[in-house]
């Protein structure tokens, strides 16, 4: 079974050879999906396979299975990987994102894990409650938490007590088999700011490097307790022209699958022209997000109207 065991069911040093295959493996299988970023997959990784032995909690303390801060600048990554872990150890569509920027206001955040009925309607259960009672075994993506105060000092309690107490009729909804995954871009402008003006001494490959920039940032955002709580995730800028063109045809890859499934059977070819064209785009300040908006909005958005009229037709190439 592809998720996170049972902490409070299975005993230490009970994992199968098939699932012991599985966890030696996890890594690889996630750098085909998140490319450039190694030693953030190998951080969490190393830490999601030391919690399966229980090496983390030996008495399995009512804590989530695992719960990550991914940090660094923006469209580099950091969400793609919490996706990534979803679906490889919990299965496909396990993930579920929440964004700080939906959540700002108290009133918002009551939708999300509940208040009084007077707040949010006698007959409408959380948000976050519903989907764990749907699913307690899933990944929960945070993303941007620094845009919601609110969403911090909640999770301060939700990674301290193994889940949270829906107000709206007072039970505690249990995470501890949830994997928990929040994303901060604090420190990005000063991280920014150090690869424009970089000196020799500064290498921006160095993950110790990139949190010695970052780290102060960090502490001014959040609280000692609530980074200490979580494994800090520095994410690595994506420069080096091999790992973006690994990155394109990745994209270019997974879109000529998805057309070839499509039941008009397509084909899709490309040219160097177009290979760099998106390898440029990946080199903004906005990160790798521009090279999937360009092949959804600049190609595969512009065949739906040939197709339609019927001028690109099944098997065409």
């Amino acid at each position: 079974e592809m998720c996170i065991r049972d902490r409070a069911n299975i005993p230490f040093k009970t994992l199968t050879q098939d699932r012991e295959a599985f966890l030696l493996g996890a890594e690889e299988e996630l750098k085909k999906t998140v490319i450039g970023q190694d030693h953030a997959i190998e951080l969490a990784v190393s830490a999601l396979q030391s919690e399966e032995l229980g090496l983390n909690n030996l008495d399995f303390d009512d804590t989530p299975t695992a719960s990550f801060l991914f940090v660094g600048l923006s469209g580099i990554g950091k969400t793609s990987l919490g996706k990534a872990l979803g679906n490889l150890f919990f299965g496909e569509d396990s993930s579920l994102l929440i964004s700080g920027k939906e959540y700002q206001t108290p009133e918002r955040l009551n939708t999300l894990v509940g208040s009084s009925p007077a707040f949010i309607g006698p007959d409408k259960t959380p948000f976050l409650t519903k989907k764990l009672k749907e699913n307690p075994k899933r990944v929960l993506i945070f993303d941007e938490i620094d845009k919601s105060p609110g969403l911090i000092d909640f999770l301060i309690r939700l990674c301290e007590e193994g889940g949270f107490t829906d107000m709206t009729n007072a039970k505690f909804i249990d995470c501890i088999n949830a994997l928990i995954v929040m994303t901060s871009n604090s420190g990005a402008e000063e991280l920014e700011a150090a690869l424009q003006s970089r000196g020799t001494s500064f290498d921006s490959q160095n993950p110790d490097e990139i949190l010695k920039i970052i780290t102060p940032a960090l502490h001014k955002m959040f609280e000692a307790p609530f980074i200490g709580r979580s494994t800090v995730v520095p994410f690595l800028p994506v420069e080096n022209e091999e790992v973006l063109r690994s990155i394109v045809l990745s994209h270019l890859e997974k879109r000529r699958v998805s057309l070839k499934n499509h039941r008009l059977r397509l084909t899709v070819n490309w040219n160097d022209s177009l290979v760099s064209h998106l390898i440029s785009l990946g080199q903004g300040p906005t990160g790798i997000r521009p090279i999937a908006k360009f092949i959804k909005h600049n190609i595969i958005n512009r065949l739906a109207h040939p197709i339609l009229k019927k001028t690109i037709r099944q098997g065409a190439t």
